[in-house]
C-alpha cells in the first residue's frame, strides 16, 4: 500500500501527524524493522520495554541477556520498534479512553496478498457496515511494506471486532491479521517481530488484563484452522503468557 492509501485509514489528524518522528531520544531505526536505543543513566530494563511498548523478556531474547542488569552507553536492539512507531503516535492519545478489551486475537488471511484497504472493501461488499473485521493488518510485502502494522476505523473509533464468530470475543477483543495463509508457509519474520511488539505494546496500553489467543483457539464453533499450521503458536504463547 502507499503512503497516500495508508493515511486514507487514519481519520485526518491522526494522518497528518503520522509522518512525523515518533522516535524517543537516543534511539534509532534498525534495517531489520528493531530500533537501537543507546542505555542512559538511570533506565532500567523494565522501563525502557515500557517505553517501546514490548515485555523485558523480549528485550532480553533479543539482546541476549540473562538477567536485568544493563550499563549506561550499552546498545539494546528493541524488536519490532520500529514497526510499532506509527501505532503508538495514533494511540497514545487514546489512554484512559479505550474500549475495554479483553482478548487480543492473532489470524491469517488465509490469501497470500493484501492489505487493510483490500480486505476493508471486501467486508463492506460482503455486508460488513463497519468495513474491515480486524482492528490491525500486519503486511507481508505484497501490498503494504513487510512487517507494516496498518490500523483500521474500528481501532480509531474504538469498536467491537468481526473478526470470530464468537459474540462476546468480538465485542471484546482486538484482531489482528497476519497478511498470508499459513497453512502453507510461516510469516515472514518482520511479521512476527511486528505482531510481538503489538500484542506487548497493546497489553500496556489497554487498562485491563487480555487474553491473548490465536482464532482457532477462542472460536471453536467455526472449526477453524486459522492462523494455519506454520503460524509459532507455541512461541507466541511463551512471549505473551496468559496469567490469568
Amino acid at each position: 500500500m502507499d503512503r497516500r492509501a495508508f493515511c486514507r485509514l487514519l481519520p485526518a489528524a491522526t494522518a497528518a501527524a503520522v509522518g512525523g518522528s515518533f522516535l524517543l531520544p537516543h534511539a534509532a531505526r534498525a534495517g531489520d524493522g528493531s530500533i537501537a536505543y543507546t542505555v542512559q543513566r538511570g533506565d532500567t530494563l523494565s522501563g525502557i520495554a515500557h517505553s517501546f511498548g514490548t515485555s523485558v523478556r523480549s528485550l532480553q531474547r533479543a539482546n541476549g541477556l540473562r538477567g536485568d542488569l544493563i550499563r549506561t552507553g550499552q546498545v539494546l536492539r528493541v524488536p519490532g520498534g520500529a514497526f510499532l512507531l506509527p501505532v503508538r503516535q495514533a494511540s497514545e492519545p487514546m489512554r484512559g479512553g479505550l474500549r475495554t478489551w479483553r482478548y487480543i486475537v492473532a489470524h491469517h488471511s488465509a490469501v497470500d496478498t493484501g492489505n487493510a484497504q483490500i480486505y476493508g472493501d471486501y467486508h463492506k461488499r460482503r455486508g460488513m457496515h463497519n468495513g474491515l473485521a480486524y482492528h490491525f493488518v500486519i503486511g507481508n510485502g505484497s501490498k503494504s511494506g513487510d512487517g507494516e502494522i496498518e490500523m483500521g476505523d474500528r481501532w480509531f473509533r474504538q469498536l467491537h471486532g468481526g473478526h470470530v464468530s464468537s459474540h462476546e470475543v468480538n465485542e471484546r477483543g482486538i484482531g489482528i491479521c497476519l497478511v498470508g495463509n499459513f497453512e502453507n508457509h510461516p510469516p515472514t519474520a518482520r511479521q512476527v517481530a511486528a505482531l510481538n511488539a503489538l500484542v506487548a505494546y497493546l497489553r500496556d496500553l489497554v487498562p485491563n488484563q487480555t487474553r491473548v489467543a490465536v482464532h482457532r483457539e477462542i472460536d471453536g464453533r467455526n472449526h477453524t484452522v486459522c492462523p494455519g499450521r506454520y503460524f509459532p503458536t507455541r512461541d507466541f504463547h511463551a512471549r505473551h503468557p496468559n496469567e490469568w
